[in-house]
């Protein structure tokens, strides 16, 4: 996963390689991502889907699907701010890429660490 640092809470965050402008004077240089919620996940779906091929079973990441997750899920960092979602359109393909990672890597950990219910 690239250069993200994880906090207690579970979220991410990221130093961005180029800051975003915000409204009036504000710059963000990192953002935050909180992991999902029961909401966010009935709302946007699991962002990597299975694709059917010959028998085989190949995981496919929805792009449209993790873009809807960075939009509800960052936050400034430094003031804890959501982030408005059309300032994400100047995110530099690097940081885009490593959010992109960041989103995947909360459901595949979360696969990780599921354990199945107990049984009487």
């Amino acid at each position: 996963m690239a250069e993200f640092t994880r906090d207690p809470d579970g979220s991410r965050t990221r130093m961005l390689i180029k800051p975003i402008e915000g409204h009036g004077e504000t710059v963000i240089k990192a953002i935050r991502l909180r992991p999902p919620r029961y909401r966010d996940i009935l709302a946007n779906g699991d962002p990597t889907q299975l694709i059917v091929m010959d028998g085989a079973a190949l995981p496919q990441t929805d792009m449209g699907t993790v873009g809807k997750y960075i939009a509800a899920l960052s936050l400034d960092a430094a003031g804890g701010d959501k982030v408005d979602p059309g300032l994400l359109e100047q995110l530099d393909y690097r940081d885009a890429l490593a959010l992109t990672d960041a989103v995947a890597d909360f459901f595949s950990a979360a696969s990780r660490s599921a354990t199945p219910p107990p049984t009487n």
